[in-house]
């Protein structure tokens, strides 16, 4: 009996030790995968818990495939945003398909974010970048979070044309455009456009849309009071450069809840 327990307690602590093992090994595994994304570059939804839910993801991709016309353009099973073949797309923006393109062989990772219902997040931003290196392999990445508010393009108000001219994957390829050219917003009167929302009205145009005419929203009160003061709303002005008909539209938004861009 004794040599029988003797076999049974080394048996079960060979078995426990056996299993410990496996599990130190996939867990192992487990980061050594994570530490192989994390230092790829392009666009990636965020190894956090501030990842976009796959509803967002699919509202971002579902504008994206327009923009782009790419059919293919996807989230990988890493979270990756790719397109098995680039030259099979149906109309879109040429634009759009070279900024993307930058953007998902960029060295750098953009990693999307959601800040729903934040006040510091007005639509989209593009934050500083973090800086990550491997003390074991030595590699190294700049890692730029894009910030998303999907509740504020809920409160955009306008004509069908002007908010499809600002929708969220346009102003998201504003965002990349920062990160991937470094392209530049209005630096001053002089220039109230900015080279990166000309390039982004590029892709407007080839998508037959409305183009923003200035980088600031412009604030104005609406007139009317509400509790603690007068309700304030932002402006952005758009124009459609049609030489036959050119068309002002308005896009505007609560500047108290939204904030300007």
């Amino acid at each position: 009996m004794r040599v029988r327990r003797s076999f049974l307690f080394v048996w079960c602590g060979l078995s426990t030790w056996l299993s410990l093992a496996l599990w130190s090994f996939a867990v192992t595994e487990t980061e050594m995968a994570a530490s192989s994304l994390r230092y790829r570059g392009g666009v990636h939804n965020a190894f956090s818990k501030r990842a976009l839910k796959p509803k967002q993801l699919q509202t971002l991709l579902k504008s994206l495939r327009a923009h782009s016309g790419w059919p293919q353009l996807d989230f990988d099973a890493d979270g990756f945003l790719v397109c098995p073949d680039e030259a099979q797309f149906n109309s879109g923006s040429a634009a759009a398909r070279k900024l993307l393109s930058a953007a998902m062989d960029a060295p750098m990772a953009f990693d999307l974010e959601s800040h729903t219902n934040t006040a510091n997040v007005a639509f989209a931003r593009l934050d500083v970048p973090a800086h990550f290196r491997s003390m074991a392999s030595g590699r190294q990445i700049n890692v730029y979070p894009v910030q998303f508010d999907f509740a504020d393009f809920a409160a955009l108000r306008g004509e069908t044309e002007v908010v499809a001219a600002f929708d969220i994957g346009l102003v998201f390829m504003h965002e990349l455009a920062h990160g991937v050219w470094s392209l530049r917003d209005a630096l001053s009167d002089a220039d109230a456009l900015g080279e990166c929302e000309r390039y982004i009205n590029q892709i407007r145009r080839e998508l037959n849309l409305p183009e923003r005419q200035h980088y600031a929203a412009r604030t104005r009160s609406s007139g009317v009071s509400v509790a603690g003061g007068v309700a304030h709303y932002a402006e952005l002005l758009f124009r459609r450069n049609d030489a036959r008909k050119p068309a002002h539209y308005y896009l505007q938004w609560d500047a108290q809840r939204v904030g300007r861009t």
